[in-house]
């Protein structure tokens, strides 16, 4: 933690010093050093205000630069383009999802888009990101990150207009704020199939290493190629299939709490199903926390953006885990505190799992989220 201080330190005080210049010619680089800056405030400080800040500089930015809009990306040489759309869609889809959970006011309004968003989520050519000149990197492992980081974009992004939705149409009467505000609220009609969707987005992704290279390396160098290629698939798999589980709690908690149980079809309209099944989902999604070694654990979480990000989302961040370790708690909690029978119980059980979990992670951010359930307890 010491040194990961004193590198955010030099980090933070060289960009002082061109700051001002770098909002007035702003790349790429400007909206990964602010994300990064946050990561670093909510690990080192656990001040998620603070961490917010930086974060909501780089989505201001991204809209002052009209990333929103594909013919803004025609303007950009391939690689930067490449870069800015990765920023761009990261820093969207956690706005939107913050917001629909109601953590955060929206920056990223769709209502703000002029024109409407037109950005595609995957380029018809993606530029190469990574050094093909290193063995362990090849063109079939950059393809399946990026299929699966536009995959974790497109499952947040449904979650968030589902959970949207549903908290907007709970509403009697709805507040005209709603109402034809360009928000992109979806109807009702669509709840159902967008649900659907989400539920089964995972169901195709496949973790396939890519095919052994013939060439003349040494048996340790291709394990080393092998172990590389295989710990990068895991950790994007887990980390997908970890915020599928999370989103899928608070997607049926927004259900139960704003009663609109039968919005995603027929059979969810039952609400003491919903409440089995998020009190399953929490029991699935504490498994998969114990289930993975601690190192993993240590090192997954935020943000998706630039050439070092893109792969290290999956294998050298924390913050995007632990937020939604706080997601699943503060679900089980509520659980734990407002039912009963059996229900309490297994919530209860649980949370006292997330929180074991929690105390295996060497952060100050979940140093917060221990104190407060404490607090809360």
């Amino acid at each position: 933690m010491a040194v990961a201080s004193a590198f955010y330190t030099a980090s933070r005080e060289t960009f002082k010093l061109y700051e001002d210049t770098d909002l007035e010619c702003p790349d790429s680089s400007s909206l990964s050093i602010r994300t990064l800056h946050s990561s670093a405030i909510q690990q080192l400080s656990g001040k998620a205000q603070l961490a917010h800040r930086a974060a909501s500089q780089a989505r201001l930015l991204a809209l002052d630069l009209r990333l929103y809009d594909e013919t803004t990306l025609a303007n950009y040489p391939p690689l930067e383009a490449q870069l800015l759309r990765i920023n761009f869609w990261q820093l969207l889809t956690s706005d939107h999802t913050a917001a629909a959970l109601g953590t955060r006011p929206y920056l990223l309004h769709e209502a703000l888009f002029d024109p409407d968003l037109t950005v595609n989520q995957y380029p018809k050519e993606p530029a190469p990101m990574l050094d093909y000149g290193r063995f362990e990197n090849s063109p079939h492992l950059e393809k399946q990150v990026l299929d699966g980081f536009y995959m974790g974009c497109r499952m947040r992004h449904i979650a968030a207009k589902l959970m949207w939705a549903l908290r907007s149409y709970s509403r009697e009467p709805r507040d005209d704020r709603y109402e034809d505000d360009g928000s992109s609220i979806a109807s009702v009609s669509d709840l159902p199939d967008m649900w659907h969707e989400f539920l089964h987005i995972l169901d195709e992704y496949k973790r396939i290493l890519p095919p052994g290279d013939d060439s003349d390396l040494g048996s340790s160098q291709q394990e080393f190629i092998r172990q590389y290629q295989n710990e990068t698939l895991f950790a994007q798999t887990t980390q997908l299939r970890i915020a599928m589980r999370a989103l899928r709690m608070a997607i049926l908690r927004h259900c139960i709490a704003y009663k609109v149980a039968g919005l995603l079809g027929p059979d969810w309209d039952d609400e003491s199903l919903l409440i089995n099944k998020v009190v399953e989902g929490g029991r699935d999604f504490v498994g998969t926390l114990i289930e993975l070694p601690i190192h993993h654990l240590q090192i997954m979480g935020e943000p998706w953006v630039s050439i070092v990000m893109f792969l290290s989302q999956f294998k050298n961040t924390k913050t995007r885990q632990i937020e939604q370790i706080r997601l699943a708690g503060s679900v089980l909690l509520e659980l734990s505190q407002n039912q009963d029978g059996a229900v309490k119980d297994e919530a209860s059980i649980q949370l006292t799992r997330l929180v074991d979990v929690l105390s295996r992670l060497d952060s100050k951010a979940t140093d917060e989220l221990l104190f407060k359930g404490t607090e809360d307890g």
